[in-house]
């Protein structure tokens, strides 16, 4: 079994989670437009207790699957 760039990229980002915020900031869209992404279920999240994450593989997977690259990932 051979690993491709993708995967691999799945595997070095594991289980690291981001914030509304964080994952804001990657995407370099308000945190309105972070909520409004996850009330739709275009972006999946996990609540541990009271706090709500998103893990940095399933953002990776939707700028992916959009075609666009977030600002900060280009710089």
């Amino acid at each position: 079994m051979t690993i491709n760039d993708e995967d691999a990229t799945l595997a070095n980002d594991g289980c690291r989670l981001l914030t509304i915020e964080a994952a804001a900031d990657f995407l370099a869209i308000s945190r309105g437009a972070v909520y409004h992404l996850l009330d739709r279920g275009e972006v999946a999240s996990i609540h541990i207790g009271r706090s709500r994450g998103i893990a940095l593989a399933e953002l990776r997977r939707f700028v992916a699957k959009s075609g666009q690259v977030p600002m900060s990932a280009a710089s």
